[in-house]
């Protein structure tokens, strides 16, 4: 009788090595958006990636994403 494999858990995070860099960047600039996120990983590090994997690391590092209000709040409220 054969013994099952063991689980290797799937592909490695490729943002894993930026952890610094990201928390750097947030740190810097609070309210940067998630491309202008991965533009200073790529800038810094040379890893390429995309906002929904940027997504996922902020979540993973639990750092907020702090974005500033382009606009007032309106006067008008619900009921």
């Amino acid at each position: 009788m054969c013994a099952p494999l063991p689980h290797t858990g799937g592909p490695l995070r490729k943002l894993a090595d930026a952890e610094a860099v990201i928390r750097a960047a947030v740190k810097a600039q609070p309210d940067a958006t998630l491309q202008e996120l991965c533009e200073v990983v790529e800038q810094e590090t040379k890893i390429k990636s995309n906002s929904s994997m940027m997504y996922r690391e902020l979540v993973r590092l639990k750092l907020p994403r702090k974005k500033s209000r382009s606009m007032p709040a309106s006067g008008t409220r619900r009921m």
